[in-house]
């Protein structure tokens, strides 16, 4: 019996001692992400870091690169509408997701539009400059009545026949009581997309 208590003894504090490493290494895991997450983001009046030693090891050792998930609200986007025989511009973007015609974003067709807008505007040779006339940027690039050819190669085509390509900026914020919408065409061409 005595060999039997000094047993359950040795393995209480064994069990005691792995909870304690396993605390620890866990607390040093949270330390390291939280550390990492602390020197990734630009220097503040709480803290100095760009240039540091400490910055600079830990962004090469634990990288938080958030753009990687989202992309910048500030960067440009292509807005495509389909100009009809009778002159009439209809909307052409599938998004949002969560629209009716999408299954309410469980269909995932609407998705292949965006690299297809990308083909066919790398494609595009000559745009037209809209700050000028930003409120009629479509417009005044279908009145110039010249479409640039281009062969849309997507698999899923969706902007097929005469279409404009719009590029729109958002509004500076300190602008914003000045226009109605929340972007801002900046340049737009007409094309004739073959699929």
């Amino acid at each position: 019996m005595g060999d039997r208590g000094k047993g359950d003894g040795a393995d209480s504090h064994a069990g005691g001692r792995a909870a304690v490493a396993g605390l620890a290494a866990l607390a040093l895991v949270c330390a390291l992400l939280l550390g990492s997450i602390f020197f990734s983001f630009p220097s503040n009046v709480v803290s100095v870091r760009d240039g540091g030693s400490v910055r600079t090891v830990s962004v090469e050792l634990l990288p938080q690169n958030w753009p990687f998930f989202t992309k910048p609200p500030n960067d440009p986007e292509v807005i495509p509408y389909i100009v009809h025989g009778d002159g009439r511009i209809e909307f052409a973007s599938q998004f949002p997701n969560g629209r009716a015609e999408n299954v309410f974003g469980l269909s995932r067709e609407q998705r292949a539009q965006g690299p297809e807008m990308a083909n066919l505007a790398n494609q595009v040779e000559e745009w037209v400059d809209c700050s000028g006339a930003r409120d009629e940027c479509v417009e005044t690039a279908v009145g110039q009545g010249v479409a640039q050819t281009i062969h849309n190669s997507s698999p899923v085509a969706t902007l097929c026949g005469t279409v404009v390509l719009a590029q729109t900026e958002p509004v500076p914020w300190s602008y914003r009581d000045h226009y109605d919408g929340w972007r801002l065409d900046k340049e737009a061409v007409m094309i004739e997309a073959e699929c």
